[in-house]
């Protein structure tokens, strides 16, 4: 016993007057440095047990690491124990790619995604999460289009929106990750005058400054009802957004007919 608290009492001075430890060295690098004797995977540096004596977490000398479970790591940290209880937590940075180097990973809360860094840039990692499909049609004529103006499509009725990433109000989409989607727009006007030489322009527009445009053009005069369609394929960041617009110079105000427009955006 005595020689047990003589043993404490010198590693406490020794802690205090150096302010570092050293087990089976006498000149230690760091707060703590232990030094095993071996250099190989039959030796340990480091051994925790619990109050049943079963070892929970090795350090051995060839710097493997050893979980509870798993007697013969294969790699430096193994966790595949056999229990299907083998889960590592990774978390959100705000590091970029290059600064964390390649082979990286992190969580993103806003994708619900895996990211791996290719030491240039976060590529997403494959997973089975719920992708954009957006259906939206419009029920009611509140919207008139004036003549030579661009106006936004708004005042849609959703009919299918998986991610709530379409706001029907203003007819404003946000991306929810960056993905490729593709975007299709099919709008009728009303019977009505048309002036010749006259034309329908629909428009597919992205926050980043991407464009598709689609043109319906009128030689004759008449009386009638006039429709554009538009489609493209958008590659978006996570965050941006993407509407739809109209511009006609046929001579009048024109209002969108019920029941055959709609807008359908998919993330492929």
């Amino acid at each position: 016993m005595k020689k047990s608290f003589l043993f404490i009492f010198s590693l406490l001075s020794i802690g205090l007057c150096l302010a570092q430890v050293g087990i089976n060295t006498n000149t230690p690098q760091a707060i703590l440095e232990i030094q095993s004797k071996g250099n190989t995977g039959s030796t340990k540096a480091l051994s925790i047990k619990n109050n049943s004596a079963v070892n929970i977490f090795d350090v051995r000398d060839d710097g493997r690491i050893v979980t509870s479970g798993v007697a013969s790591p294969t790699v430096l940290f193994d966790l595949r124990d056999g229990k299907n209880n083998s889960i590592m937590a990774v978390g959100e940075s705000n590091q970029t790619a290059a600064t964390a180097k390649g082979g990286a990973v992190k969580y993103d809360l806003n994708t619900k995604s895996l990211f791996l860094s290719d030491n240039t840039v976060w590529k997403e990692l494959a997973s089975d999460y719920i992708k954009t499909f957006i259906v939206a049609d419009i029920a009611t004529a509140t919207q008139s289009f004036a003549n030579n103006t661009t106006n936004t499509i708004k005042n849609w009725v959703l009919v299918s929106d998986l991610t709530n990433s379409f706001n029907p109000t203003t007819g404003i989409f946000t991306a929810q990750r960056s993905s490729v989607y593709s975007v299709s727009l099919n709008i009728i006007l009303n019977d009505g005058a048309i002036n010749a030489k006259t034309q329908l322009q629909a428009s597919l527009i992205a926050s980043g400054g991407q464009q598709v445009k689609s043109i319906t053009t009128f030689n004759a005069a008449g009386n009638f009802s006039a429709g554009v369609q538009c489609s493209g394929n958008f590659t978006l960041a996570s965050g941006e957004t993407l509407y739809v617009a109209l511009w006609h110079n046929m001579g009048i105000a024109k209002v969108i007919k019920v029941g055959y427009n709609n807008l359908t955006i998919v993330e492929l």
